[in-house]
C-alpha cells in the first residue's frame, strides 16, 4: 500500500498542476488532473473498451513490493508514479514539482 507521505504528495501535486493549468487558461479541476495522471501515467486496464485507472490507494509503495506477476503485467509502484509525474510536469507543462522532503 502506498505511504501517507506519498498520498499527500500525489494529491498536492495534482493541486499544483491544476493551479498551473488554470493559470494558463485550461479549464480543469484538481479531480480531473488526478484522473489524467492516473490514466496517462499510472496502472490501467481495459474494460469493455474503456481505460480504467487503478485507484492510487491500491498502489504498492515501492517497486520492491510488487509481486513477480504484477511486474510481469507492467504495473508500477507509487514511487514510480510520482517520478513519472515529475518528468511529465517538467517536460510537457514546464512545471517543476517539489517534494515536501526536498523543502526541509
Amino acid at each position: 500500500m502506498r505511504s501517507l507521505p506519498q498520498n499527500k504528495c500525489f494529491h498536492k501535486w495534482c493541486e499544483v498542476i491544476g493551479e498551473h493549468l488554470r493559470a494558463n487558461k485550461v479549464a480543469i479541476t484538481n479531480e480531473s488532473v488526478k484522473e489524467v495522471c492516473l490514466i496517462k501515467l499510472g496502472n490501467t486496464r481495459e474494460f469493455y473498451g474503456v481505460t480504467v485507472p487503478m485507484r492510487s490507494s491500491k498502489y504498492k509503495e515501492t517497486e520492491a513490493e510488487l509481486s513477480p506477476a504484477a511486474r510481469k503485467a507492467g504495473l508500477i509502484s507509487m514511487s514510480e508514479l510520482l517520478s513519472m509525474m515529475e518528468v511529465w510536469a517538467a517536460m510537457d507543462l514546464q512545471l517543476n514539482l517539489v517534494r515536501e522532503e526536498a523543502k526541509q
